[in-house]
């Protein structure tokens, strides 16, 4: 999961940058489901940064806490 709004440094290198992802369901604009791609070689999944920025304090709301607790449950790494 790509949390870096701003810099989206993995996002670019996995060369998803006009996807949709983390900051738009954490604003409510996305279902988190519909936005989990696999990468090329389909060795992993990942949740793109998303194209809008992030807003100051989304990342501290207990939905991203909770979104990691349960993505942790059904991967074996979330990071």
């Amino acid at each position: 999961m790509d949390a870096e709004s701003r810099d989206k440094q993995f996002t670019r290198k996995m060369k998803m940058e006009m996807a949709e992802g983390f900051s738009e369901w954490l604003q409510g604009d996305a279902n988190l489901e519909e936005e989990i791609r696999k990468n090329t070689d389909g060795h992993f999944e990942i949740v793109p940064a998303g194209k809008k920025q992030l807003q100051e304090g989304l990342l501290t709301r207990k939905e991203a806490e909770t979104l990691v607790r349960n993505l942790r449950s059904q991967y074996d790494t979330v990071c």
